[in-house]
């Protein structure tokens, strides 16, 4: 018995909504940001892809789940999406093989002054 459910354009629609709310309450909003709604690996329900160098980055939800998600669901996936391109510069200076102390102390810096936002409403610095 196939338990797949085919998410919708409404599903797309709020999932799209969340991740650009969660973009401006980080201060991520110098990122370009593309949206699709595509077949991923199964147990995936989004993912997100990224340029760092070209500060670019494309969110995906997943077409197919396996259950029917509430809007809450996609929200946190749009979220937990969110929260990979906010520590994504730091993850790349955690994996390079010669690495600059004072850029990794700026991202860890600004991951702090994004979460302030998150949970004061500070004035965005943008990254």
């Amino acid at each position: 018995m196939d338990t797949t459910y085919k998410t919708t354009k409404a599903d797309y629609a709020v999932f799209t909504k969340a991740c650009e709310q969660f973009v401006k309450k980080f201060c991520l909003g110098r990122w370009s940001r593309s949206y699709e709604h595509v077949s991923l690996r199964e147990g995936r329900t989004a993912q997100i892809g990224f340029n760092i160098a070209g500060r670019s980055c494309i969110f995906s939800l997943a077409k197919e789940w396996d259950h029917k998600p509430s809007n809450t669901e996609i929200r946190m996936s749009a979220v937990h999406e969110v929260t990979h391109l906010l520590t994504c510069r730091l993850l790349h200076f955690a994996t390079e093989r010669f690495v600059n102390e004072e850029e990794i102390m700026e991202e860890y810096e600004a991951i702090a002054r994004s979460l302030e936002n998150v949970f004061y409403g500070g004035t965005c610095i943008h990254r």
